[in-house]
């Protein structure tokens, strides 16, 4: 498939983890959940469906609840506790204001 994943390890993983969300087989080449291919895509569909999958697991949080107690906790004084918060979202392999400001208040003494 063009621009497909052609490493196994990473398109294998996330086809596992689209079942793990609920999505099933669709043999089109370029979609994730397709057999025998290096598809990464989703429909709108599947994207919505796996949000609802994984809005029903507790231990799976939406980075801006996370942050947003993050920052109730540093502006409340308890930095220990807001660093561990920050931390999860410092992590995130992208650049934005979010992931910016968590890496930030982690600089910052306790």
């Amino acid at each position: 498939v063009e621009n497909g994943i052609e490493k196994p390890i990473p398109r294998v993983t996330s086809h596992e983890l689209g079942h793990a969300l609920t999505l099933k087989h669709r043999q089109e080449a370029t979609n994730l959940m397709a057999s025998g291919t290096s598809g990464w895509t989703l429909n709108e569909a599947e994207i919505e469906q796996s949000r609802a999958a994984a809005h029903k697991l507790k231990w799976i949080r939406p980075a801006k609840e996370i942050l947003a107690q993050a920052d109730a906790l540093y502006l409340d004084g308890k930095r220990p506790k807001a660093r561990e918060q920050y931390r999860l979202i410092a992590g995130i392999p992208l650049h934005c204001p979010e992931t910016t400001r968590a890496k930030l208040r982690l600089k910052t003494r306790p």
